[in-house]
């Protein structure tokens, strides 16, 4: 049976710490691995609920675009119903100078129609007209 010499004893301890080296470098690797796994998850979760929160910004955008729209509208309505009053009254025959009213305020003059000013049945000018 052959004898170890020194020359094989300190290989053999050389093979034990590379082996050592190697073992703890895969061991470290594998820690570095699960870390940047669990990040990955963590940030896929904040990615999708960036989405969710996007998404829900975006359909609250469109629901108050919608409400404006539907205010427009209705305003729009309003205008057009007041256009085509005002166009029936001077149809009818009423002239133009009895439905225009001047108002000074403060020095400036402001001219408007009776009509307008009786759109509001509570308001000042609504009873200074119908009087």
């Amino acid at each position: 049976l052959g004898l170890c010499t020194m020359e094989d004893n300190m290989e053999f301890l050389r093979a034990v710490d590379v082996k050592n080296a190697v073992d703890h470098a895969v061991t470290v690797l594998n820690n570095f691995c699960s870390q940047l796994q669990r990040r990955e998850a963590h940030l896929s979760e904040k990615e999708s609920s960036l989405s969710t929160r996007e998404v829900e910004g975006e359909l609250s955008l469109r629901s108050k675009a919608k409400e404006i729209e539907e205010s427009l509208r209705q305003k729009e309505h309003r205008i057009n119903t007041m256009i085509e009053k005002h166009q029936s009254e001077f149809a009818k025959g009423s002239s133009a100078e009895e439905n225009v009213v001047v108002l000074n305020v403060g020095g400036t003059k402001f001219t408007t129609t009776k009509h307008t000013l009786m759109t509001e049945p509570d308001s000042f000018f609504h009873g200074m007209v119908s009087s």
